[in-house]
């Protein structure tokens, strides 16, 4: 049955003979009893996704699996759609008179989308499923009614450097980091306001209101992808590939719902309705296949941190991955970031600096003050020293051991340094317990990776070469294999090979 029911081809070929053969009444009969089937093989699974339960974050994981992801939950779509297909003349046609919502021209998929640009049409939902998102409208004040979100043209370009690395307008460009284009300011294009299907129509762009570039109904994604995915290409002004276009989405969202979730005007209805739509979309096997397979590669180290962060959200609802395993890569990616800001700090300042830096990072100094880190101080000082060699003397003249390491290192004791600032901080605290654990038990072995990144000589490689080639050390190895069980003593022998500052 589920080869029958999971395969598109078979669906056609079922429904359209059924109903050229006039018996569309025997097909029903026939869904009816895998509907039956389905609903006693999964009462206990069901995720429901109502208008009065719209964060289904609590059920899901109280209720375990998410009966939306489930096999069954696809195979009672497939068969709403037989249905529809079996008895519609005109599987496109728009009962509701919403073929004006948009007056942009654009290609649909036919599948999905009528030739004219309507909505999809309504079909015979499956039981205990709510398909469109119900709420307020905060432009007519109806309650209970069916949403829309009016996608709006995003800010014009500042001129200082916001835009690096996002595509030009039109590129339609393949993204390495799909999930890191949320935070970009041309990337704003969900207003701060949610409103009815019928002020949508009012809102929708015209020659007037050139601000409101596209209308995007709250129906369901799974069954209007192509129409979801054809406003977001018009609203984000067709820079990426249509394939990248539901994880670039996904991490608009989340920005969005950061941003709102911080303002004092916090509209509880586009707030819940942001919600159900990033839960819907990381059911989209292209995001979920796209996310697992860069985290589990070398480029999920690389990838951008704020596109890090959505990554783990996907996985973290999606249950491809349990938080057990995302942890040790959450400490790779961590130890990542300070690698890339130490490269970048030995690129911009001098020999006489970057030594400073090691000195103030790695030895213990009980004579000096309780702050680890004084970094203007430092700065203002180290000018006078033209050499290493100079101010090597100058700490031996002032009996301050250059040999006393520090054998742990706390993320606090490495705030505020140039190597991790407090903005990056509050980014990985998004990770929630798989970042807090490192805050509480990884010192030990930030300590022996970091004396390593600091004191080893690699030679002349890139970031990432130098951190292969890190990961190889074999005292590197241990600690990061069980971080929680470095002691004091592993962490002196580990050092032990390095040369000395």
């Amino acid at each position: 049955m589920r080869e029958i029911m999971l395969n598109e081809d078979n669906l056609k070929s079922i429904a359209l003979t059924s109903k050229a053969r006039g018996e569309s009444h025997k097909l029903a009969k026939w869904l009816d009893k895998v509907d039956q089937k389905l609903d006693q093989e999964n009462e206990e699974d069901y995720d429901i996704i109502s208008s009065g339960d719209i964060n289904a974050s609590t059920a899901r994981s109280s209720a375990g699996v998410s009966y939306r992801r489930s096999i069954p939950f696809h195979m009672k779509q497939s068969a709403a759609a037989m249905r529809s297909m079996s008895r519609n003349s005109d599987s496109f046609h728009d009962p509701r008179g919403l073929s004006n919502i948009d007056h942009f021209q654009y290609t649909p998929s036919q599948r999905e989308v009528g030739a004219d640009g309507t909505f999809p049409p309504p079909i015979d939902y499956p039981p205990k499923i709510s398909y469109d998102f119900l709420g307020n409208c905060s432009r007519c004040q109806k309650s209970g009614a069916k949403l829309a979100i009016v996608l709006r043209a995003p800010p014009q370009p500042t001129g200082t450097g916001d835009a690096k690395n996002l595509p030009p307008i039109g590129s339609m460009s393949k993204l390495t980091y799909p999930l890191a284009m949320g935070n970009y300011p041309e990337m704003d294009i969900i207003p701060d306001t949610i409103v009815c299907e019928t002020c949508a129509v009012d809102m929708a762009p015209t020659a007037t209101a050139p601000a409101n570039v596209a209308v995007l109904p709250l129906r369901y994604y799974s069954m209007n992808r192509n129409y979801w995915i054809d406003r977001v290409d018009k609203a984000t002004e067709r820079r990426f590939h249509r394939s990248d276009l539901p994880p670039v989405f996904f991490g608009i969202l989340l920005t969005k719902i950061e941003r709102i979730a911080t303002s004092s005007l916090v509209n509880s209805d586009l707030h819940n309705a942001l919600r159900w739509m990033t839960d819907l979309l990381e059911s989209d096997a292209v995001l979920q296949a796209d996310t697992l397979q860069k985290f589990q590669s070398p480029l999920i180290l690389s990838y951008p941190l704020d596109g890090f962060v959505a990554a783990n959200t996907v996985l973290s609802n999606s249950g491809a991955l349990t938080e057990e395993q995302r942890k040790p890569v959450v400490l790779l990616r961590f130890l990542y970031h300070l690698l890339e800001n130490y490269r970048a700090y030995e690129k911009n300042n001098s020999a006489v600096q970057l030594y400073a830096a090691k000195f103030l990072i790695l030895t213990d100094k009980p004579q000096c003050s309780q702050s680890l880190f004084e970094w203007d101080p430092w700065q203002q000082f180290c000018p006078g020293f033209k050499k290493v060699e100079e101010l090597r003397r100058y700490l031996a003249r002032k009996n301050i051991a250059m040999d006393r390491y520090r054998l742990s290192l706390s993320v606090a004791d490495l705030l505020d340094t140039p190597f991790l600032s407090a903005a990056s901080l509050a980014d990985f605290k998004k990770l929630g317990p798989l970042f807090q654990w490192i805050e509480d038990e990884a010192g030990h072995a930030i300590a022996v990776f970091v004396h390593y990144m600091l004191r080893l000589d690699v030679g002349e490689c890139a970031p990432d070469a130098q951190f292969k080639k890190l990961r190889e050390r074999q005292e590197v190895e241990k600690a990061l294999a069980d971080p929680k069980a470095l002691s004091v003593e592993v962490v002196r022998r580990s050092i032990e090979p390095l040369p000395a500052l």
